[in-house]
């Protein structure tokens, strides 16, 4: 029967499983995270950018939306600065 090639040397199970004992450096399994975070303020503003838009949440239309308003808003007035204003008369006086 195939062996496993243990750290420690010592170690006859099967498995080695307690072979490799963490030092804090990283982490054996997901205890102690939590379940549940909580959703970011800006979550569905990443979302716009990186998600399909089949998968956008409401927050996420409503970023979008706002985005949009915003530039449309800038090339109104960019728009706006080319457009010829009315030539005022000077009176000869």
């Amino acid at each position: 029967a195939p062996k496993c090639e243990c750290f420690d040397a010592t170690d006859t199970t099967a498995g080695c499983s307690d072979s490799l004992i963490p030092d804090g450096g990283f982490l054996e399994d997901s205890n102690g995270l939590f379940d549940n975070v909580e959703e970011n303020f800006f979550d569905p503003l990443v979302a716009v950018f990186v998600d399909h838009p089949d998968k956008w949440t409401t927050a996420s239309w409503a970023w979008a939306a706002g985005l949009m308003a915003v530039f449309l808003v800038m090339l109104l007035c960019i728009c706006s600065s080319f457009w010829p204003g009315e030539k005022k008369q000077v009176s000869g006086q």
